[in-house]
């Protein structure tokens, strides 16, 4: 017997008329990108942690990308910032995955 790791189906069909609305609802708006869905999701993400602001990417790489221009990092920067004490250690990626985000400032990761 195959014990599945995440089983989404039980997930889906437990939310599924919420899930199913707010499918059609974005879909009906056609605003796929910066519209009221995502932007209340944004102020959701905020709220949730507490903070002032969030911002919703499109990928992984984007939001590396952000942290890297929000700490200052550019094609001058000799050497990547220190770890800030009061943020919680990383979890450790491979390599590949901090390359597309580094190399657009023309740094090594």
């Amino acid at each position: 017997m195959t014990i599945p790791m995440v089983d989404l189906n039980i997930q889906y069909e437990s939310i599924k008329e919420e899930i199913d609305s707010a499918v059609l609802s974005v879909i009906r708006s056609a605003s796929f990108i910066l519209g009221p869905q995502g932007k209340a999701l944004e102020q959701d993400i905020a709220a949730y942690h507490g903070v002032k602001h969030a911002v919703g990417v499109a990928s992984g790489t984007d939001a590396l990308h952000l942290a890297l221009r929000a700490a200052g990092v550019s094609r001058e920067t000799r050497s990547l910032p220190r770890r800030s004490r009061s943020l919680p250690r990383p979890r450790r990626y491979p390599i590949s995955a901090l390359y597309p985000s580094s190399s657009m400032y023309g740094r090594t990761p």
